[in-house]
């Protein structure tokens, strides 16, 4: 699965992303800049990986959707919207959030993600409240935290190998 990349900054022909789950790895970054040297519209990159920093001089007919786009194909990185200028305690919290995201669906090959353990957690605090008696003041909200992750419009069960 492709790393999650968030926009720093963004002008004109300029724009810097940052990287934090690869942070401090320059093998990664010095792939990435010569992969992206060929990516239509892109002019010139420069990365830095101590400060995971990519910085992408691109013509002014190439939008950051489409260089995003072309490297997501090619399995560089996938540009998640947490708004300009978020703060970097922002970026890294999500980059963390994303990896957990990613190492939970290698470990479990697929049939587990953050948001179902999310669930399962909520629905057990919920459970665990009820038994102490604390049926509306703190386990209501579990329950709801619960049932509002599986109604969010991008929740999809994962498939079940089994041949009923």
């Amino acid at each position: 699965m492709t790393v999650a990349a968030f926009v720093a900054h963004r002008i004109p022909g300029r724009t810097r992303l940052r990287i934090p789950t690869e942070k401090g790895n320059p093998i990664y970054f010095a792939v990435l800049a010569e992969s992206l040297a060929i990516c239509p519209g892109v002019e010139q990159v420069t990365t830095d990986a101590r400060t995971a920093s990519l910085v992408l001089h691109h013509s002014a007919d190439a939008t950051l959707g489409e260089i995003a786009d072309w490297a997501e194909q090619a399995h560089l990185f996938r540009v998640v919207e947490a708004g300009v200028g978020a703060p970097r305690a922002v970026h890294a919290a999500a980059g963390q959030i994303h990896l957990l995201d990613t190492k939970l669906r290698r470990i479990t090959h697929g049939r587990a993600d953050l948001r179902s353990l999310l669930f399962f957690v909520f629905v057990g605090l919920g459970i665990f409240q009820v038994t102490r008696g604390k049926v509306l003041s703190t386990a209501s909200p579990f329950f709801w935290y619960a049932f509002d992750l599986l109604r969010r419009e991008s929740y999809t069960a994962p498939p079940t190998d089994r041949d009923d």
